[in-house]
């Protein structure tokens, strides 16, 4: 009997032995299925560009930045006001216009910065009594924004896009050299001008002098995609003037969700 008790024994230990081998092949296996593309998009415009920072519409009386640097390609809006007066912004009467649609660079709607605070008290009765305490500011991006004298303001509304950009086989390609956080790479590039782009938008912003915006002036400046890269690497570092898409790819959703229905059976036979 003894015999046989520690040949059990031994079979046990061996089978929870093949089982952890199995658990550490599946971790390995999800960490390398979760496949991620990722494109980065080159952005160009007729303004100027001192730098890769920003692209810049100045004038007599104001100096604009802008940038888009980022994931999903977040807007930021900075103005300056050269004059020794104020100068107004209305971003409600501001948009970003992509593919003849508008989308507002305000909103009406407030946002709550909150925490909370409390306690619980149950007793083997299924008797539970809570007290809290939620504390905060309620707050929401501002519509009208003054601007004093030889002052900026500086404003990231909304995200551009988060879907990938279309590219075929018709688009005009190159071969070019880009730093991953794997190394540089060799891949290729898709080029386009501002007729054959695949993402073209504009920045239409509505500024005055006085506050209540009886004589407004405005600028209306165009962007549009002039490269893009499509790759499974993620880059090192993103100028102003490119910014990110991030997709999974299906056989990355696939193998992810295998590795988690097989870690769960492997979880289930350790426990048995």
């Amino acid at each position: 009997m003894k015999t046989k008790n520690q040949s059990a024994l031994k079979n046990t230990a061996f089978l929870k032995n093949n089982i952890r081998v199995l658990l550490g092949t599946f971790i390995c296996t999800m960490l390398l299925s979760s496949c991620s593309q990722y494109q980065y998009v080159f952005l160009n415009s007729n303004l100027k560009k001192p730098d890769v920072q920003y692209f810049v519409h100045e004038n007599d009386s104001l100096r604009v930045k802008y940038s888009f640097s980022g994931e999903n390609c977040p807007v930021t809006i900075e103005v300056f006001n050269k004059l020794t007066t104020p100068v107004y912004v209305d971003w409600s009467k501001s948009a970003i216009i992509m593919n003849d649609t508008r989308l507002s660079l305000w909103s009406d709607k407030y946002k709550l910065n909150a925490t909370s605070d409390g306690y619980e008290i149950k007793n083997k009765n299924s008797y539970s009594s809570s007290q809290g305490e939620i504390s905060g500011t309620i707050y929401r991006n501002e519509q009208i924004s003054f601007i004093p004298p030889q002052s900026k303001v500086r404003v990231s509304p909304i995200s551009l896009r988060d879907n990938f950009l279309a590219i075929n086989s018709q688009d005009s390609i190159s071969k070019v050299y880009f730093a991953t956080k794997e190394g540089v790479i060799s891949t290729e590039k898709h080029s386009y001008n501002k007729n054959t782009t695949p993402l073209y938008f504009r920045c239409f912003l509505t500024y005055s002098n006085k506050e209540d915006f009886s004589s407004p002036f405005y600028s209306d400046n165009a962007f549009w995609a002039s490269d893009v890269i499509q790759t499974m690497s993620k880059a090192i570092t993103i100028q102003s003037d490119i910014f990110q898409i991030k997709r999974t790819t299906g056989v990355g959703k696939f193998m992810g969700c295998t590795t988690i229905l097989g870690l769960l059976v492997i979880l289930a036979l350790l426990n048995d």
